[in-house]
C-alpha cells in the first residue's frame, strides 16, 4: 500500500483583538477575530518528527497581538495585509 502526503496547512484560529480609541465624549471599539493559516511543505515534520519548519501556534498568536499593538489604528483589511507581509 502506498501512502502519499497531501497538502499541509495548520494555524491558530480565533485570536481576538480589541482596540478601544477614546475620544472626547465618544469611544470607538474595533473588535477583530484573526485566524492565521500557514501552508507549505511539512513532509519532514510528518516523516521525521522534526519541527524545524513549523512556526508554533503561540508564536502566531503573539505575532498577531504584537502587530495590533504596533499598528493600532488600521482598518481590518489593512491590518490583514500588513500581517501577511
Amino acid at each position: 500500500m502506498k501512502i502519499e502526503l497531501g497538502e499541509n496547512r495548520y494555524g491558530k484560529a480565533e485570536n481576538r483583538v480589541v482596540r478601544i480609541t477614546r475620544e472626547q465624549g465618544r469611544h470607538h471599539i474595533l473588535d477583530l477575530n484573526v485566524s492565521v493559516q500557514l501552508s507549505g511543505d511539512f513532509a519532514e515534520t510528518h516523516l521525521t518528527g522534526s519541527n524545524t519548519k513549523v512556526l508554533p501556534t503561540d508564536t502566531q498568536k503573539n505575532t498577531v497581538f504584537a502587530f495590533a499593538q504596533k499598528y493600532p489604528a488600521m482598518e481590518p483589511e489593512a491590518f490583514g495585509l500588513k500581517l501577511c507581509e
